[in-house]
């Protein structure tokens, strides 16, 4: 299971459709846990420390945690399906962060053991979320050698 930490409202309708349709696809070692932690509706650092504690909240220390930030090495899709794969090879749990609309809190990215960038431009939360979906679906697909990837 992969659990994701996602701050920001709950998902709109189209964003859900898309992500139930991805999911449905998971097995069960690939199946997602959401959960949402809440805009602090502050810009700033003293935004990023309030969601910092309810992120912090979800997180174990033995989890492997991912922070996707705009910041974050660029990755293709087979590298992000071998980083899942010998993630949970390892019996670490996987955690994904998409963090805040004003970024991520210092406590978080020193807690990080990866960030990750899914590319220059900036994307809305509900854009990455479903594209974040996809590529988990596109790794499980990619570790199997199912030919979904075409690569």
């Amino acid at each position: 299971m992969i659990k994701i930490i996602t701050v920001g409202k709950k998902n709109e309708l189209w964003a859900e459709v898309w992500i139930a349709d991805y999911q449905r696809r998971l097995d069960k070692v690939y199946k997602l846990d959401w959960k949402l932690v809440p805009n602090a509706g502050v810009q700033g650092v003293s935004g990023q420390a309030w969601e910092a504690k309810w992120i912090m909240k979800y997180i174990d220390p033995t989890d492997y945690l991912l922070v996707l930030d705009e910041r974050g090495q660029m990755v293709t899709s087979p590298d992000f399906a071998n980083l899942i794969s010998n993630t949970m090879s390892t019996g670490q749990k996987l955690v994904i962060l998409i963090g805040g609309a004003y970024g991520v809190h210092e406590t978080i990215l020193k807690r990080a053991d990866a960030m990750i960038s899914l590319g220059a431009m900036t994307f809305p939360h509900q854009m990455v979320r479903v594209m974040l979906t996809e590529q988990i679906y596109r790794a499980q697909q990619i570790n199997r050698g199912h030919p979904y990837h075409h690569g």
